[in-house]
């Protein structure tokens, strides 16, 4: 997991060639005229979606991915995610989403700010959407970026 501020996300452009086009895409682009919904950057290999929504309620859906990192930026308001490291494989693997989910998880809590963004590997369970001090707005864009 890095957690850092979108000014600094030119550092991670060499974990990959794929995280170099999803690094060009957020420098070159004017991220807060993106509109709800998904995107294409590079193909499968890098794709993404912008989120707009009020956080209220906790969330229980830990998750964790195989083929792709995650790379949680947001634009506007604040966000609660919990981070712990995978110590054993999820039974609910879907292979065809890239997903798994578990609510039986212990982990740390983040806050992330406009321009805060987190990048979460494989072996990183991660839960998104948590309201940060009571009820929040958080518009952010999600970047799945392949790994495999």
């Amino acid at each position: 997991m890095i957690a850092d501020r979108l000014e600094n996300i030119g550092c991670y452009r060499t974990l990959s060639s794929n995280f170099e086009a999803a690094v060009a895409f957020l420098e070159k682009t004017d991220l807060d005229l993106l509109p709800v919904g998904q995107f294409e950057v590079k193909g499968k290999d890098v794709y993404g979606f912008v989120v707009d929504r009020t956080l209220e309620e906790e969330p229980r859906q830990w998750e964790i991915h195989k083929k792709y990192a995650d790379i949680q930026l947001v634009l506007e308001g604040n966000e609660r995610i919990g981070w712990c490291v995978l110590d054993e494989d999820f039974p609910s693997y879907d292979e065809d989403k890239d997903v798994a989910f578990s609510e039986d998880i212990t982990g740390r809590d983040f806050t992330l700010g406009r321009n805060e963004f987190m990048i979460f590997f494989p072996q990183d369970v991660h839960l998104p959407n948590g309201p940060a001090g009571g009820r929040s707005r958080a518009r952010k864009v999600i970047l799945k970026v392949k790994m495999v």
